[in-house]
């Protein structure tokens, strides 16, 4: 495997490929892929990674990085494995028991489902952010004191809005 330290990884759901994350500070810098059958390894997106969540299918991977512009803000992104193309989804204020999930996920990836049975959706929880909204001249955040932590499905591919499916702090799909 590459140089570095591999801070966590993650077999595909089929078993084929190796999801791979190094870092050199706080967050992950580095998301690669390593295949077995080969012994190859390529990094396929580097950003302030927090997270990472197989699709059951294995084709994509959900991202949950820093934002670039609001602290304490996350957000979330679709990797197509094969492709390499990032399709962003949502900018979030995660609720503190999803939050939590994201700070140890290495320990809720296999049992924690984010994903849809069918690879098409992701479930999140929290505040999502117009980040034209609350961005002001200057790029200074205006955030509100509170947040109404939602339930919201996501699509990924990034065409249908979130839609939210009601109050809530942690939430995961059926595996069927």
């Amino acid at each position: 495997m590459g140089p570095g330290v591999p801070h966590f990884s993650a077999w595909s759901p089929d078993g084929t490929h190796l999801a791979i994350a190094r870092s050199s500070g706080a967050a992950f810098n580095t998301l690669s892929i390593y295949s077995p059958q080969d012994s190859s390894e390529k990094i396929i997106y580097e950003g302030d990674i927090r997270s990472f969540w197989w699709s059951p299918d294995n084709s994509k991977l959900a991202i949950v990085e820093d934002s670039p512009v609001i602290d304490l803000a996350h957000r979330w992104l679709v990797l197509d494995v094969g492709s390499g193309e990032v399709t962003p989804l949502v900018t979030q204020v995660l609720s503190d028991e999803f939050l939590f999930v994201q700070v140890f996920f290495d320990q809720y990836t296999e049992s924690h489902r984010i994903w849809s049975p069918d690879s098409s959706r992701l479930v999140v929880t929290g505040a999502l952010l117009d980040v034209a909204a609350v961005l002001q001249p200057g790029g200074a955040a205006e955030l509100p004191d509170t947040f109404d932590s939602q339930v919201w499905v996501l699509d990924a591919t990034g065409v249908e809005e979130p839609v939210s499916v009601g109050r809530g702090t942690v939430a995961s799909w059926s595996p069927q």
